[in-house]
């Protein structure tokens, strides 16, 4: 199967998409443009046409009334300079009614009738004297003359009419093929608009994709994009960040394992030496030496546990992923793990809460013991003496939704995101001589995301820290 062809840098691509949505656009206003123009040609000729035949009927009308008051006059008094005068108008009404043969306004019969008429007077009042019979008959025949002239005004009016009625159905259908081409056209030039978009968009979201796994130390997927070329060349240059990113992490769990194999032998007798000292084996200690030996055994011990959290940190982050799901009891699972800080509470008299609404759950029990573990323990850390501490539990759609909260300072909100970050410690002061190492809460959201929850940092009931936790939960059969 051949490879998929590369697609041109991503100002090319832009470029050719402005220009190939363009197109449709502009092959619309240029055939509106053509038909606009054909109209407005053929408005400007009938209104023209128009206005002319109005004109000329009315001209006609006037030139028969003349022409029949010079025609009496000449029988009456005989004079040739009147009978030149009515032959000069009876040139303009032949030019008249030349103008409307075979036209687009054509006179017709009526039109032949009133020549006819007009040349068969002219001839009769040439060929015999002023004062015939056969003159009196000619004058008479301008009765006919008018008829034939109010048949022809109608004529042309009948075809002013057509005409307009022509033009406005030419107008309609101009509208309705502009309408056409519009609904034809701007969904093409939107689907090509929606493909280039994709075009340029599909990669974009691939990189925001990779960035943001990258930014949730998700290390192991290969940044692949596909797209433009200068897109693929930024997936390329942060595909080789991931793989160093990785090659560090790597770096650094090995690290931390050696260190802390290496920190927990000396360790281990220095705590030995100290219960010698301690249990009177090499002597009786005063009551001051036996309090300065109570406090190194004191820090040795928290030191130990901060050594082993780093060696399970990296145990974890190697199974985070890895799900052993199981339905269980979660009072039971709640109680063993108050039962492990039990002393701790005691010590500060602190009131703990259940509110446990869910009793069942189906999740790593293993991981959701290290989940609340570190919540509680990071609860009693920051509760004050005499606090309380929430544990509470409900089903909600789609899942069940715990939360662990207490009466300490809190957790500003400039801190919220950050304190999920391993190693990172807020600005809150915690209790004893040894600081905490700041990989509880990392642990917590990566195994929760392992679960395909979410954990939030929220107002909750108490007053300081709220994390609620969202479990998704198979379908009830």
């Amino acid at each position: 199967m051949s490879a998929m062809p590369r697609l041109p840098s991503l100002n090319v691509l832009v470029l050719a998409g402005f220009a190939l949505v363009s197109i449709p656009l502009i092959a619309a206003i240029l055939l509106t443009r053509t038909y606009v123009d054909a109209l407005a040609r053929q408005t400007a000729a009938t209104v023209t046409e128009s206005v002319r035949a109005a004109r000329d009927t009315q001209r006609l009308l006037e030139l028969l009334t003349t022409l029949e008051r010079n025609a009496l006059q000449y029988r009456v008094v005989g004079n040739p300079d009147l009978l030149a005068v009515y032959e000069e108008r009876h040139k303009q009404l032949l030019g008249i009614l030349a103008r409307y043969r075979n036209g687009a306004f054509d006179g017709g019969q009526p039109g032949a009738a009133i020549e006819s008429e007009a040349v068969a007077i002219l001839e009769a009042l040439r060929a015999h004297r002023h004062d015939s019979p056969r003159a009196a008959a000619a004058v008479e025949r301008f009765e006919r003359l008018h008829a034939a002239a109010r048949e022809f005004k109608a004529l042309l009016d009948r075809n002013i009419d057509a005409s307009l009625a022509e033009l406005e159905s030419r107008s309609a259908a101009v509208q309705q093929a502009l309408y056409w081409q519009a609904a034809a056209l701007i969904p093409l030039a939107l689907a090509l608009a929606a493909l280039f978009a994709a075009l340029i968009a599909r990669p974009i979201r691939q990189l925001g994709n990779a960035i943001r796994r990258l930014g949730e130390a998700g290390l192991d997927h290969p940044v692949s994009v596909r797209g433009a070329r200068d897109i693929e060349e930024l997936g390329g240059r942060l595909e080789w960040l991931r793989r160093r990113l990785r090659d560090l992490e790597q770096q650094k769990r090995t690290f931390l394992s050696h260190v802390s194999h290496e920190l927990k032998t000396p360790l281990a007798n220095i705590r030995e030496g100290i219960d010698l000292l301690i249990d009177g084996t090499v002597g009786r200690l005063a009551p001051a030496q036996q309090q300065i030996a109570a406090i190194v055994r004191d820090n040795s011990l928290g030191l130990q546990k901060k050594i082993e959290d780093l060696l399970d940190f990296n145990a974890w982050q190697q199974q985070e992923t890895r799900l052993e799901c199981a339905t269980f009891d979660l009072r039971a699972l709640v109680a063993e793990v108050l039962a492990q800080h039990r002393l701790a509470a005691e010590r500060l008299r602190l009131r703990i809460e259940q509110d446990l609404k869910a009793a069942e759950l189906t999740a790593d029990r293993r991981k959701l013991h290290v989940i609340l573990d570190n919540l509680l323990s990071n609860a009693i850390k920051f509760s004050p003496g005499g606090g309380r501490i929430l544990i509470a539990s409900r089903p909600v759609p789609g899942g069940v939704e715990l939360a662990v909260g207490d009466e300490g300072p809190g957790i500003p909100a400039a801190e919220r995101e950050r304190v999920f970050e391993p190693f990172y410690q807020g600005a809150q002061r915690q209790r004893g001589h040894v600081r905490g190492t700041g990989i509880g809460l990392s642990v917590v959201r990566a195994f929760v995301h392992a679960h395909g929850g979410r954990v939030d940092i929220t107002e909750g009931v108490l007053c300081g820290a709220n994390f609620r936790i969202f479990l998704p939960q198979p379908a009830a059969a």
